[in-house]
């Protein structure tokens, strides 16, 4: 019987594009009405990544920037969920596609681009069911731009 190599005979990789990714707010939530109704929010989490200190000689856990882009539509309300839930410091696991924003800097013409989530569900773990908005911000976590 000869064996398939799944990964080879479809095309996993070009239809694979779902992740799940935890952090915390970094900042209040971007939330823009658009269109006829519609509302957006982006969101800047930020997740800890591993990095090697060489003067200490261990693991430190750096905080890393992620962009996620949070759309209102006819089955999730989740640019409302952003504005409502996203305080600084929050706990929040989100999960979508990866897109990649491409554009051409004003000032020198080069092209930039950056990678985000597309949140498909969103979730903010401190916010209890039920949560009222002058319920008490979650603990304070100081936000920190490792650039």
């Amino acid at each position: 019987m000869a064996s398939t190599n799944f990964f080879a005979s479809t095309n996993f990789f070009a239809s694979t594009n779902f992740f799940v990714i935890s952090g915390t707010v970094d900042k209040a939530p971007d939330v823009r009405l658009v269109g006829q109704g519609g509302k957006v929010a982006n969101l800047t989490m930020l997740v800890g990544i591993q990095k090697w200190d060489a003067a200490s000689k261990s693991m430190k856990i750096v905080p890393k920037p992620i962009e996620v882009t949070a759309w209102n539509s006819k089955n999730s309300q989740l640019a409302d969920q952003c504005e409502r839930f996203g305080r600084p410091g929050a706990m929040v696991v989100a999960s979508g596609k990866v897109d990649l924003d491409q554009w051409q800097d004003k000032t020198n013409q080069e092209p930039r681009s950056r990678m985000k989530l597309v949140a498909d569900s969103l979730m903010f773990p401190s916010a209890s069911e039920g949560s009222l908005d002058n319920d008490p911000p979650p603990p304070e976590i100081p936000p920190s731009n490792p650039f």
